[in-house]
C-alpha cells in the first residue's frame, strides 16, 4: 500500500499515528510518501502532476498491483500518480481517495476557508489539534522561511479545480463523509465509485480521528 497524506502531514505527523497503525493491519507493507518538491514547475503543467512524477520516479518498484491511498490533498496526488503509473505499464490494483480535493470545481478562497472551518468544528479532538499545528508550521516554513507563497497559491487553485479521471481504467473509489465541507460526496463525479459515510461526528478529519471505522470500510470494498 502506498499512502499519500494530506496538506501539512509528514511521516512524523503525530495526527497520522493512529491511521498508519490501522493501515498496517490490512497491508504487510505501507509506504508513506509526503510532498515531493522541485524548483522546476513548467508553465501549463499541473503542479500535482509534477509532484506525482517525482513520487513515481522514487517508488516505481512499489506501485505495480499495489493499492494507492490518498487523503485530502494526497488524493489529488493519488489521481495523478495512478494515471502516470498506468501509462507507464505499472498500474496499481486500485486507488482509494479519502476526503479528496480536486474532484469538482469550487472557489479557491472558499476551499481554504472550509479547511480552517472544518478544523475548528473538530478542534476539540487531539488528532485535529495536531493536524492544525502541522499545517500552521508548514505554512510558516514554506511561505515565510522558503518564499513559496506563489507556489502555495497555485497549489490552492489546483486543489479547487476538478482533475480529469478520463482514461484511468484502474478502479477508483472515493470515500467521503456526508457532512464533509471540503469533499462533498454529492458533487463528486458519477464516474467514481463513491462510499458515503453518514453520521454527525464524521467530517473531513474522519480518516485520522476514526481510522478503525475507515479500515472496516476499506476491507469491505
Amino acid at each position: 500500500m502506498i499512502f499519500l497524506p494530506g496538506f501539512g502531514d509528514t511521516v512524523h505527523s503525530r495526527s497520522l499515528n493512529k491511521l498508519i497503525k490501522n493501515l498496517t493491519s490490512i497491508s504487510s507493507k505501507v509506504v508513506i510518501i509526503t510532498s515531493e518538491e522541485t524548483d522546476r514547475y513548467p508553465k501549463g503543467v499541473s503542479l500535482y502532476e509534477t509532484h506525482a512524477e517525482a513520487i513515481f520516479a522514487n517508488c516505481r518498484q512499489f506501485i505495480k498491483r499495489s493499492v494507492i491511498v490518498g487523503y485530502s490533498e494526497g488524493g489529488l496526488k493519488a489521481v495523478w500518480l495512478t494515471r502516470i503509473a498506468q501509462e507507464s505499464g505499472e498500474a496499481p490494483a486500485k486507488t482509494i481517495l479519502l476526503e479528496s480535493v480536486g474532484l469538482y470545481k469550487q472557489s479557491t478562497l472558499g476551499l481554504m476557508a472550509k479547511f480552517f472551518l472544518s478544523g475548528l468544528l473538530s478542534i476539540w479532538r487531539a488528532e485535529v489539534i495536531m493536524t492544525f499545528m502541522d499545517v500552521i508550521w508548514l505554512i510558516i516554513r514554506r511561505a515565510i522561511l522558503r518564499g513559496k507563497v506563489l507556489q502555495m497559491a497555485r497549489e490552492a487553485k489546483e486543489m479547487s479545480c476538478p482533475t480529469s479521471l478520463i482514461g484511468i481504467t484502474v478502479p477508483v473509489i472515493a470515500i467521503s463523509c456526508r457532512r464533509d465541507l471540503i469533499s462533498n460526496p454529492d458533487r463528486i463525479s458519477l464516474t467514481v465509485r463513491k462510499v458515503v459515510v453518514k453520521g454527525w461526528r464524521y467530517g473531513h478529519e474522519f480518516p485520522v480521528v476514526f481510522p478503525e471505522k475507515l479500515i472496516r470500510i476499506i476491507t469491505g470494498l
